[in-house]
């Protein structure tokens, strides 16, 4: 934590330099828990950045998430400065007692609210939906910034390899879909653009990077893909379907089970089944797979 309630109630931020003052701080102050108001351990080591930490066996909801990281640490204070230099009205940890969550940043513009959540470690897809679902249900726009580069893997110049977490943390931006990231270590922000999914792990997509000094906020609007690689499509979609058939099983695999029921190949379907559309980063499954549900209840009786 680096926010802490003082002995007059106030909000202190242990922002800037304060490993100096820390020696001074804990002689003459004392800090609270702005959730439970449990009194607080300022700590201050020669690798951690200074912070605020409950007492062992403390009860707070807060402590589910101690101990954090020096690279969580901070990063949720480079992007608190960050958004400060924005001239940005930011809080740091602020705690929604109506939703019981507490963002790593809660930013106001334009009369809109957004919580950021600089997520650094892996959790649930459930976690980040729930907490998401929880902020828009207050009205908050839920903005997640991974810890690091945006990507699971770079496997081209622009593929990549993204999880299910991290597809759990795209945005949507002018249509768009995209992935922050931030590396405190070098100070650089991330963006993972025009992401467009070649199979739930693959994806084509543009990575732009810049110092966090350079960034402002919100995040820069891209052009939509002029240059996605639709000559490589049909060869991604056939390595798919051999994949599909060689390690799948027609007891459990629908598609596969639909497709032989129906008399077809699954090496022979109409190439209009499994086309690169909009949107399509919606679906868990192959293009190929849910589209060929479509043609099979839907197109091939029009056509």
């Amino acid at each position: 934590m680096l926010t802490a309630l003082n002995k007059e109630g106030e909000l202190f931020t242990l922002s800037g330099d304060m490993r100096n003052r820390v020696p001074q701080l804990r002689k003459h102050e004392r800090f609270f828990c702005p959730v439970c108001k449990e009194p607080l351990i300022l700590k201050a080591g020669h690798v951690r950045i200074p912070h605020f930490s409950h007492r062992h066996h403390s009860q707070c909801i807060e402590t589910a998430s101690e101990p954090e990281s020096p690279r969580h640490l901070q990063g949720k204070l480079d992007l608190f400065e960050w958004c400060r230099s924005n001239q940005l009205a930011v809080s740091l940890e602020h705690y929604l007692s109506d939703i019981r969550q507490r963002p790593d940043l809660l930013v106001e513009k334009a009369g809109r609210q957004f919580a950021v959540e600089f997520q650094c470690t892996p959790i649930s897809v459930q976690s980040v939906e729930r907490r998401s679902l929880q902020y828009l249900s207050s009205g908050i726009i839920p903005i997640w910034i991974v810890g690091g580069q945006p990507f699971h893997k770079r496997r081209a110049n622009d593929m990549f390899e993204m999880t299910e977490y991290l597809w759990s943390q795209t945005m949507r931006n002018n249509g768009q879909t995209m992935l922050a990231g931030y590396e405190p270590e070098s100070g650089r922000g991330f963006l993972l653009t025009n992401i467009t999914p070649y199979t739930s792990r693959k994806v084509f997509a543009r990575l732009h990077q810049w110092p966090i000094s350079k960034i402002k906020y919100p995040f820069p609007s891209f052009p939509a893909r002029t240059n996605f690689p639709y000559k490589n499509w049909p060869d991604e979609k056939m390595n798919w379907i051999q994949q599909k058939v060689r390690y799948g099983n027609l007891m459990r695999d629908s598609f596969l089970r639909a497709v032989y029921m129906e008399g077809s190949n699954p090496f022979l379907l109409s190439p209009l089944i499994g086309l690169p559309v909009k949107y399509m980063e919606s679906f868990i499954s192959h293009p190929a797979e849910w589209q060929f549900f479509i043609w099979s209840d839907c197109l091939y009786m029009v056509i």
